[in-house]
């Protein structure tokens, strides 16, 4: 074993252990880690023009709106995303394995009222 694998963390040994001895198919239980997490799942702000902006357009009213969603998420875990199961709505099974996080979007909306 190299000088590199002695120094590892012991979360990368037992990721490492259990990859090598337990298979990645046959274990669900090889491997563990804290999947505590903080998400900023969503962000909007509005801003509600004069009426003399809104007449520009031919219109009574006129609002803009920017959004954003899945803007952060704060956690120590090591995989793609601590929410993300590759296992559906299987009881007590967690992978992210060929899973995909929520994407990032930021939309821009602009309200006209006649």
């Amino acid at each position: 074993m190299s000088e590199r694998h002695v120094d590892a963390p012991e979360e990368e040994k037992a990721r490492v252990t259990a990859l090598r001895f337990l298979g990645a198919r046959n274990s669900r239980f090889g491997y563990m880690e804290d999947a505590e997490y903080i998400k900023w799942r969503e962000l909007s702000i509005t801003y509600n023009a004069p009426r003399s902006l809104a007449r520009t357009f031919s219109a009574d009213r006129l609002s803009i709106t920017l959004s954003g969603r899945n803007l952060l998420t704060s956690t120590k875990y090591t995989g793609i995303d601590p929410e993300v199961n590759g296992q559906g709505e299987a009881l007590f099974a967690q992978r992210d394995f060929l899973s995909l996080p929520p994407l990032r979007s930021y939309n821009i909306r602009v309200n006209l009222g006649f």
